[in-house]
Parts: C-alpha cells; structure tokens; sequence
C-alpha cells in the first residue's frame, strides 16, 4: 500500500469548492492517480494499492486517468 496525505497544512480537509482534483505520483511504480475531489471529501489520507488488494483498492479506477481533466466538448448548432 501507498499512502498520501490529503489535507491543508493546518489539518482541515479540502472542500468540494476550493478544488477540483488531487492529482498523487507513486514515484517507485511511477503511476498517477487523477481523483476528482467529490471523491475523497472528508478524507485526510488516500490509500493506493496499484498491485490490488482484496478489498479492490477504492482510487485504481483513477488510475492513469487524465481524461477526467479534458475540458468538457461544448455542443452548438449540433457541431463539435
């Protein structure tokens, strides 16, 4: 397991409205998590298990996923 923690530097979690990702590098692996922060309210610490574990591991479907930072496709007059 990997561990990061998540919070402000005086102890308080990070709220929905102050950001939109954490973004954590396990350097000896070298893989990132890209987790939207609706996803780790009221989390101080964020456990990685990228070789599984048998409870699933609750970020890996974060994994690598750099999608969820593209900006949104704005449909007009039905073109992209």
């Amino acid at each position: 397991v990997y561990r990061a923690s998540c919070r402000h530097s005086n102890n308080d979690h990070y709220k929905a409205e102050e950001i939109d990702f954490v973004v954590a590098y396990i350097v000896p692996r070298e893989i990132w998590y890209i987790i939207p922060v609706n996803s780790i309210v009221a989390s101080s610490v964020l456990n990685f298990y990228p070789s599984g574990c048998r409870w699933g591991g609750r970020f890996e479907r974060y994994r690598e996923a750099w999608h969820l930072m593209a900006p949104a496709i704005r449909m007009e007059d039905g073109r992209r």
